[in-house]
């Protein structure tokens, strides 16, 4: 990324905001790692965290240990390309560890190894493709995970030993992130079939399924508790960013365990079910994270030698001012990722301590200097915040489709498109997953409409491009969900999408005369 990025920033901090402070003038350098920590879990008998981390291999993740007071970091795996290590879970057994893996190769796979990291393991087939958490059943004998399918994903369980495979959810509409009940007879996860992630349980005697979360916000990574009453997760419920929560089974009462600057995600249960550990950017990249179950006694136990970019914030004003980030992390996408996040937790901060006109300009400068598009909720309500013109949020646009249908959300969509011609107010993502919903219940016009949406501020959005194949093809139009495949397939020659938008460009090919040929 550009030098102006810092010059920018500096004269918009020094100009704006440390015109109001009232403390020395000294700037303070804002260090930032090299890497992330992510996906903390515990081992067994609660004594070590395993995490994923990019340290060392940045970008690609491998897995680390470290014992609970964040000492003696182990790393446990040394791949150098591709994503990497991800989602580890221990066995109850205390003798492996699970995680997904491409080992470089672009396919996700469930893999197991020792818990010193020695003897890996390739556990599911080479078709199936994972993403997200896995977790052991209570005899450490069979892994659930997701595995993604024709119909979005399903769940399934793999025998530890063999590697059998064998599905345990059979539904239309995707599901992700499952979690096993301490008794191994209820399994949740979240569910794609309410347009946005929400959380189900899966009786696995009976077969059947009870919704859990009721809300239109994102709630994600669902974790029982120790004693099976509770189950924790992460939403952006309350606002923009994701915090921790729990929720009682039996009565849907929620519960807000963490509130911190920025995101804390995907928490797990000691297992005595006295602590949580979770990964949090509250210091600006991602650090495994240690609290009671109130969300209390909070120990940072990694990333320590940064300095807090919202710790440098006094209620007088602000006490220094980023001097500077390193050119090659600034070169590094992800390191606009963090950037955005890191700015906002400094507008929300702002906010909540009335300093809006500070506030504004960190907004605006969001808006006008950084990739805006991984929190789009987030920069446009704290803009409504300040009762300041802003487009409407992704939560209150799928409202809007919602209640008065996506005819009315096309109309409303290409006013915002022309009167915010730079903003991207809809996540990529999260708009796909919308879609998805209509295209679950058969109304693929609607699902067709969004997608087209999504392909306008994405124009190089390869999921978009496979999924209008999907309701293209679904809706009877096979020479359009051709092209849409064809297009697909062009765009992404390694993941999932790309390989089945491959497949089934072969399978329209003979029925509606078109080549299989890239275009040229």
């Amino acid at each position: 990324m550009k030098n102006y990025i810092k010059i920018v920033l500096l004269a918009l901090l020094s100009f704006g905001l440390n015109s109001c402070k009232k403390t020395s003038s000294t700037i303070i350098r804002y260090t930032v790692p090299e890497y992330w920590d992510y996906q903390p879990t515990w081992s067994h008998d609660g004594e070590k965290i395993v995490f994923a981390s990019t340290r060392n291999s940045h970008p690609t993740q491998n897995l680390f240990r470290i014992n609970v007071d964040g000492s003696d970091a182990q790393q446990l795996t040394f791949n150098q390309k591709g994503w990497g290590n991800s989602f580890p879970s221990c066995s109850p057994d205390g003798t492996k560890i699970a995680f997904i893996s491409d080992q470089g190769d672009g396919i996700r796979s469930l893999f197991i190894m020792s818990t010193d990291g020695s003897d890996i393991q390739m556990l599911s087939q080479e078709e199936d493709v994972l993403s997200t958490q896995v977790v052991f059943s209570p005899d450490s004998e069979h892994i659930y995970a997701e595995v993604q399918n024709e119909n979005g994903s399903d769940i399934y369980s793999f025998h530890v030993g063999t590697g059998k495979k064998s599905r345990v959810t059979f539904f239309d509409w995707g599901v992700a992130n499952p979690s096993l009940h301490p008794n191994g007879k209820q399994l949740a996860f979240n569910s794609g079939r309410y347009g946005n992630p929400e959380i189900e349980v899966l009786n696995l005697e009976t077969g059947m399924v009870e919704r859990i979360t009721e809300s239109w916000s994102d709630d994600g990574a669902p974790v029982w508790s120790a004693d099976g009453k509770h189950i924790y997760f992460y939403s952006n419920k309350d606002e923009p960013k994701y915090e921790i929560y729990s929720i009682e089974v039996t009565t849907k009462k929620w519960k807000r365990i963490t509130d911190s600057p920025n995101w804390d995600l995907e928490a797990r249960v000691s297992p005595n079910g006295r602590h949580l550990t979770f990964h949090s950017s509250r210091i600006g990249r991602n650090s495994i994270v240690v609290t009671d179950l109130e969300g209390n006694n909070r120990k940072t136990l990694t990333n320590l030698e940064v300095t807090p970019f919202i710790d440098l914030i006094e209620e007088d004003g602000l006490k220094s001012a980023i001097a500077a980030y390193p050119n090659d992390v600034l070169d590094s996408l992800a390191t606009q990722y963090v950037f955005e996040e890191e700015l906002l937790g400094l507008a929300d901060e702002l906010i909540k301590t009335n300093r809006n006109a500070e506030a504004k300009e960190v907004l605006d400068y969001i808006g006008k200097d950084v990739n805006t598009e991984h929190f789009p909720d987030m920069t446009a309500e704290y803009y409504q915040k300040l009762n300041l013109e802003a487009p409407l949020s992704q939560s209150q646009f799928f409202r809007l489709v919602l209640d008065k249908g996506v005819e009315k959300g096309r109309t409303v969509f290409n006013e915002l498109r022309e009167k915010y011609k730079d903003w991207i107010f809809l996540n990529d993502y999260e708009m796909l997953m919308f879609a998805y919903w209509y295209h679950f219940q058969g109304r693929y016009e609607s699902s067709i409409d969004l997608l087209h949406m999504n392909l306008e501020l994405y124009p190089r959005s390869h999921q978009t491009y496979h999924d209008l194949g999907q309701s293209y093809e679904a809706n009877g139009e096979l020479e359009t969900a051709f092209e849409y495949y064809k297009k697909a397939s062009e765009l992404d020659t390694i993941s999932w999408y790309g390989t089945h938008s491959k497949s089934k460009m072969e399978e329209l090919g003979g029925r509606v005369g078109y080549t299989t040929e890239p275009t040229k």
